[in-house]
């Protein structure tokens, strides 16, 4: 195997915004949202820090580390991926602001025996807080007012983000452009080099790998229609299936066969 790097600008269609978004996630000194409104404070992840009695829990600083990380990687994967993420953060931001109202914190004490696994999914972050709302304390051993102000701050950034990528569609992404442009050429190598129908076949078959399952529904929705309405990929017409643990377009069992008939037994 040789790697190929492919090298695509997304710049042109978000000007700026990796840098601004960098900066966001700036985990340098220990500035307040109000001196640094442009910086996420991830206080509904880290709400000890608010406590009156100055008690911090450890663990919530390498919780800070993987939702920092896990952003970056979202955004890596796709826009759409990182918008997604970001809505339903944003919305988890609510949830806790709701019982901020009712005078209780979910502090998210599950969460300690999940950052071991140094996964970084933030859907995995919201679902053990979901799944743990019990663990609750009092709002009044916290400073309510600072805490509930940086979790707003957080949400409103948030979406905030979210909006800037949502302006990138899957017309104007240069990376699915990249990607249909690469298909192409596999289908015309293929055509070239390959020796009858079966060889032809072989040589143009493309597994495509994505992290997030929100990447693989935006990779398969553009390539749908492409392959539908642009000629020079009328060879993958039919054939193209998607899985991603428990979501696909067909099963794990007929997209095995359907890619390599003679080896999947």
């Amino acid at each position: 195997p040789r790697v190929k790097k492919v090298v695509y600008d997304l710049d042109a269609v978000m000007p700026g915004f990796f840098d601004r978004f960098a900066h966001a996630l700036d985990p340098e000194g220990d500035t307040a949202p109000e001196d640094a409104p442009t910086v996420l404070a991830l206080a509904r992840y880290a709400p000890s820090r608010y406590r009156l009695d100055g008690e911090f829990d450890a663990y919530e600083v390498q919780l800070a580390g993987l939702i920092r990380s896990g952003l970056l990687k979202r955004f890596e994967s796709s826009p759409h991926a990182f918008a997604e993420t970001c809505e339903r953060m944003a919305n988890s931001h609510d949830a806790f602001l709701a019982l901020l109202e009712h005078g209780k914190v979910a502090t998210g004490a599950a969460l300690a025996d999940w950052v071991a696994t140094d996964s970084d999914d933030m859907d995995e972050v919201d679902a053990y807080m979901e799944a743990n709302v019990e663990l609750v304390e009092e709002a009044s051993d916290f400073d309510q007012d600072a805490l509930a102000a940086h979790v707003a701050h957080d949400s409103e950034l948030l979406r905030a983000f979210a909006a800037e990528a949502r302006a990138v569609d899957s017309e104007n992404d240069p990376n699915l452009a990249a990607l249909v442009d690469e298909l192409v050429e596999i289908a015309e190598q293929a055509e070239a080099e390959g020796i009858g129908e079966e060889d032809v076949r072989d040589k143009r078959k493309v597994l495509i790998f994505s992290y997030y399952a929100d990447t693989v529904d935006w990779i398969v929705s553009h390539l749908s229609d492409v392959i539908d309405h642009d000629p020079r990929l009328a060879a993958y017409r039919g054939r193209l299936a998607a899985i991603a643990g428990t979501w696909g377009n067909a099963k794990k069992e007929d997209v095995l066969w359907g890619f390599a008939p003679r080896t999947t037994d």
